[in-house]
């Protein structure tokens, strides 16, 4: 295992979290940055529990300057704020032509053994023109680097899974790979997908802009539901509940109009609900959902307003929250039933009810397009890109109730 190194946490008071909405403290936060003066970017694109309950960062680091540089980027800290490592990653170039690339990854997911398994984008400069890929990187436990699989030839791939001792990724095709870096299975899709479920059957569920569709192991098509609307945007989210007897899907259109919708595995349509934001054209949120098999949690957003809520397996709302800010990047749920929502360098604490409890806002300027948590029993961890005087650092937080 990698040495823990002690970083120094700020000291901050600790405000218990009550019915009466208020500004909450974390217990302890930190800044992470590649350079000492900060000038760097540092970019967080996903957090992640591994096997140990290690805190994992997703990302990449911008060196700017005359000699700007981005290089993917993985950090692990424990649950007490200490960093366990850091690493750059600079691919090896993919033809001896190449003269300069640029990384980033975008999330990440961690098998039994503990190895990390990022999904990636990348821009390399061969003969003086940009040529974008996307990749399925693998690392050991440590953060040392084991293989990085090229998996296509443009900036399509956004979502990863691990399930049945393999690897699933999907964007203009879905593909699997076995945890050695092969591909096994591509799919290909007319249009691009951004989010893949995997059962226990090996069954595959992919959502694009205009179809949910559903695959054997195999890789063929066993149904497919289009769209009716020819609105609706990139922004996708599919989930199957615990049993894998249904799908959820949530995605939204155009004009801020969300559809939440329920499919049987089979492909019949449950029940389908509207949920409506005030008209916003900033798309910077994800719509996020929580999937049991007795309810259902939702979050979406745009710039201006943010709805978060619970609706039973059948389809009936049991309460709703909302608030005039946004967007919202991730939502997760803590043991005692309580819902936390994070985006922007702003999170919310509600109860089991929908009722806010509690607020807080990072000390420096969130970004937008970054934001991430997870849930840990009943302690929350909060990651995001926050500006500072000079650079971007990324700021890393916990919370207890």
């Amino acid at each position: 295992m990698a040495n823990r190194t002690q970083i120094t946490l700020l000291s901050l008071p600790i405000i218990a979290l009550t019915a009466c909405v208020q500004q909450v403290n974390p217990i302890w936060q930190t800044y992470f940055s590649t350079s000492d003066n900060n000038n760097n970017i540092e970019w967080l694109n996903d957090l992640t529990l591994d096997n140990f309950n290690d805190l994992l960062l997703t990302g990449s680091n911008i060196t700017t300057g005359a000699d700007r540089n981005e290089d993917a980027l993985l950090a692990k800290y424990d649950q007490q704020g200490n960093l366990i490592w850091a690493t750059k990653y600079d691919l090896p170039a993919s033809t001896i032509e190449s003269t300069s690339s640029d990384e980033k990854l975008i999330e990440s997911v961690i098998d039994l053994d503990g190895s990390i398994y990022s999904v990636g984008q990348r821009i390399e400069k061969i003969e003086g023109t940009s040529a974008k890929s996307s990749f399925v990187m693998k690392v050991d436990q440590d953060g040392n680097y084991l293989w990085a699989t090229k998996i296509s030839d443009s900036h399509d791939a956004f979502d990863l899974e691990i399930a049945n001792n393999s690897i699933y990724v999907t964007g203009y095709a879905t593909q699997r790979l076995s945890l050695a870096g092969e591909v096994e299975l591509v799919i290909n899709h007319d249009d691009r997908a951004w989010d893949v479920e995997v059962d226990a059957l090996g069954n595959i569920y992919v959502a694009s802009k205009h179809a949910v569709e559903q695959y054997n192991a195999e890789g063929d098509l066993g149904w497919q539901v289009k769209h009716s609307s020819t609105e609706l945007s990139y922004r996708v989210n599919i989930e199957l509940d615990e049993s894998n007897d249904s799908l959820v899907l949530l995605q939204a259109d155009a004009n801020s109009r969300f559809q939440l919708q329920s499919y049987s595995t089979q492909g019949e349509l449950n029940w389908n609900q509207s949920i409506n934001l005030t008209a916003d054209q900033n798309i910077a949120g994800i719509p996020a959902l929580i999937v049991e098999d007795d309810s259902i949690w939702f979050a979406v957003s745009n710039g201006s307003q943010t709805k978060v809520g619970r609706v039973s397996n059948q389809g009936n709302t049991q309460w709703t929250f909302s608030e005039q800010q946004g967007p919202i990047r991730d939502l997760g749920k803590l043991a005692n039933g309580n819902i936390v929502i994070t985006g922007a360098g702003h999170s919310v604490l509600l109860d089991s009810q929908g009722k806010q409890l509690g607020k807080n806002d990072s000390e420096r300027s969130g970004s937008y397009t970054s934001g991430s948590l997870v849930v840990d029993g009943n302690k929350m961890f909060v990651a995001t890109s926050v500006s500072a005087s000079t650079g971007i650092s990324i700021h890393l937080a916990m919370f207890e109730q």
